[in-house]
């Protein structure tokens, strides 16, 4: 998901270290990779009792005003459709991935809340979300 702040430029470094500040503060979720230049963030999850699941962040500009996404490793969204497996046996194989994203879903939106309040409190505002 990806969310837009638009009417004002934004420190992005300090929108993308709001975002390494959240991650940090997290137990179940360790950052991989910093990269300030591109302002991107890798982190992985690790739920109890599952395999671990690759977080991908981002912030950058965009004309009107700057964007924040938030995805995980294509493997874990593909299992959204795993309900199809039930119908063929696979149904306990699928579960503890539905339960991986729904641990994600939860993740994510924390993370959305904690960013809203962090741009907020700089005098932006929440425009609209894809």
């Amino acid at each position: 998901m990806r969310y837009r702040w638009t009417g004002r430029e934004a420190n992005l470094d300090d929108v993308f270290s709001a975002a390494e500040r959240f991650f940090n503060s997290q137990e179940l979720c360790k950052i991989s990779r910093v990269d300030k230049i591109k302002r991107e963030l890798v982190v992985q999850l690790c739920p109890e009792g599952g395999k671990p699941v690759t977080i991908f962040v981002r912030v950058y500009n965009t004309t009107d005003g700057f964007e924040v996404s938030f995805s995980a490793e294509k493997m874990v969204i593909l299992c959204k459709m795993g309900f199809l497996s039930t119908m063929f046996g696979a149904g306990i194989f699928i579960k503890d991935k539905l339960d991986v994203m729904s641990f994600i879903n939860r993740l994510e939106e924390r993370f959305w809340l904690y960013m809203n309040d962090a741009v907020s409190s700089s005098g932006f505002n929440l425009s609209s979300h894809s």
